[in-house]
């Protein structure tokens, strides 16, 4: 957000989005409220600011919403951070600044997300949603979440892209993991998905945007019957998924480049292996 107010242009159009409505009889009645709290983890110091402040105005953190200035990755530590950075701005995170510069940066506290739900979390009931987006350190994230939280989540989302740690790290390894705290994963489209866990295509090691969404099969059961029917459903629909843009002006290009790699082979067993590289 700007000091004028406006969201910063975003991927995924914040800016753009029209604001929800909180329905007059739950504003009304306290009882109908849910219960909780939330935790906002912003390590860029100008965005957390902003948000702290719109979070006390607007009387959130009365209600459960707690803004910490850190970052999560797979242990305890600290890190550096643009310290002067647009507020709201996209693409920044822990490989930004560079080791030794404390003038464009300010060190910021960083958790890995076990430690930071043991001591910030409040009880050891159900973690509704867990969203994760940190710019290519999100399968540190999950990493450093341990067995003790991911049993705990009921639904999770995080970000695949070629960014930070995803560039040597491969997405087969933590759905595999995820698998093993009983989630099913599946990218997620607009009212549509695909799943990933038990459905592994060598191509998915091929680095690119996307969001990744998981349900905890054991701890939320409708919620699980409901993405994999939607995930049915999906395969149902007779439709070529490509953006027109890719097809017009890259895929000529696209299958000339690649067109001995084993992303491009058929064959099952190169189909179903776990790595592209």
């Amino acid at each position: 957000m700007t000091e004028d107010g406006e969201l910063h242009e975003s991927v995924c159009n914040q800016n753009t989005t029209i604001s929800f409505e909180i329905p007059q009889q739950c504003q009304d009645d306290n009882s109908l409220r849910p219960k909780g709290e939330m935790h906002c983890v912003e390590p860029m110091p100008q965005t957390y600011k902003k948000l702290e402040q719109s979070a006390s105005i607007l009387g959130y953190t009365q209600k459960g919403l707690k803004v910490t200035h850190a970052a999560i990755s797979n242990k305890n530590g600290t890190a550096l951070f643009p310290k002067n950075s647009t507020i709201g701005i996209e693409n920044q995170g822990l490989a930004t600044c560079k080791r030794g510069d404390t003038i464009g940066c300010v060190e910021v506290p960083v958790y890995s997300l076990s430690n930071f739900v043991e001591e910030e979390v409040k009880g050891t009931g159900p973690i509704n949603i867990l969203s994760i987006d940190v710019e290519g350190f999100d399968g540190d994230v999950l990493l450093g979440a341990t067995s003790n939280v991911l049993k705990r989540v009921e639904y999770l989302e995080f970000e695949y892209n070629w960014m930070g740690s995803w560039k040597n790290q491969h997405l087969y390894d933590i759905v595999e993991m995820l698998d093993e705290q009983s989630m099913t994963c599946y990218w997620a489209g607009i009212d549509r998905l695909w799943r990933i866990t038990g459905c592994w295509m060598s191509y998915y090691d091929i680095h690119t945007w996307s969001n990744v969404a998981c349900v905890n099969r054991k701890l939320v059961h409708g919620l699980a019957s409901r993405m994999e029917f939607i995930f049915r459903r999906t395969l149902g629909e007779e439709k070529l998924w490509l953006h027109s843009e890719v097809e017009a002006k890259h895929l000529p290009e696209m299958v000339t480049k690649w067109k001995d790699h084993m992303a491009m082979s058929r064959d099952e067993k190169n189909l179903t292996s776990r790595y592209l590289y």
